[in-house]
C-alpha cells in the first residue's frame, strides 16, 4: 500500500489577517488601471480579487485603498507582489486573486492601515 505524501501550507505571515465586513477597494496603475475588491487585511499586506485581461499585478509599487464607511477617504500604501492568481468562476472571465505585501510604511501608513483594519474588519490591529 502507497502512503500519499501530505501537503501542508506553511503560514509564513507575521500578521493575522482579517476578512473585510465593510466594502473596500484598491487601485493600482497599470495599463489599464485596475481596481479590486479587498478580500482581507493585515499589518503588513493584503488580499483582493480583481478582473484583468492583459495580466496580472506583477510590477505593482503602490496600492491606492478607499474604504466605503471609514473616516478616511483613501490612503496610498507602497507594496510589492507576492502572489497573483487566475481563478476560477463560472460567472466571470478574467477573474484574479492577488497577494500583497506592504513595504517601507511610514507611521501615519501605518496608521492608516490599523484604521482600516478596525473600521472595515472585525478585528484589531
Amino acid at each position: 500500500m502507497e502512503t500519499s505524501a501530505r501537503h501542508e501550507r506553511v503560514e509564513r505571515r507575521k500578521h493575522k489577517r482579517f476578512p473585510l465586513q465593510e466594502a473596500a477597494f484598491v487601485c493600482f496603475n497599470s495599463r489599464p488601471a485596475v481596481v479590486g475588491r479587498i478580500a482581507d487585511v493585515s499589518l503588513d499586506g493584503l488580499g483582493f480579487n480583481y478582473l484583468s485581461s492583459s495580466g496580472w499585478a506583477k510590477d505593482l509599487l503602490s496600492l491606492d485603498i478607499l474604504c466605503i464607511g471609514c473616516d478616511f477617504s483613501s490612503m496610498t500604501i507602497p507594496a510589492k507582489t507576492i502572489w497573483d492568481l487566475e481563478t476560477v468562476d463560472a460567472t466571470v472571465d478574467d477573474a484574479r486573486r492577488c497577494g500583497v505585501q506592504f513595504e517601507h510604511l511610514t507611521e501615519n501608513q501605518k496608521n492608516d492601515v490599523k484604521k482600516l483594519i478596525k473600521c472595515c474588519t472585525m478585528g484589531e490591529a
